[in-house]
């Protein structure tokens, strides 16, 4: 895809109106993403809280925060990867 292309879309995606649902989770918003890796496409589910978000419309990625067992896991992925197949978020953890 051509920088001018993508220039395009990333414009669309930054003039919504306010009372549009956000295309991105905010920092702080609790999420639910259901991925694939590897070879075998094995999916999984990862429910945390962003903690950190990158960039903006095409490129943006994020950083989920999620504590397991008493550990700290944290998740880095971007949202438009082949890998993410769901992502529900709800407004503040």
């Amino acid at each position: 895809m051509s920088a001018l292309a993508l220039r395009v879309l990333e414009a669309g995606t930054m003039g919504a109106a306010p009372d549009v649902p956000r295309p991105y989770p905010s920092i702080g918003d609790a999420v639910s993403i259901g991925a694939a890796r590897g070879a075998g496409r094995k999916g999984y589910s990862f429910e945390g809280v962003v903690v950190q978000r990158r960039r903006s419309a095409l490129n943006t990625s994020i950083v989920v925060r999620r504590e397991h067992a008493g550990f700290c896991v944290y998740l880095a992925l971007r949202l438009h990867s082949h890998d993410v197949r769901a992502l529900r978020a709800r407004s503040g953890a």
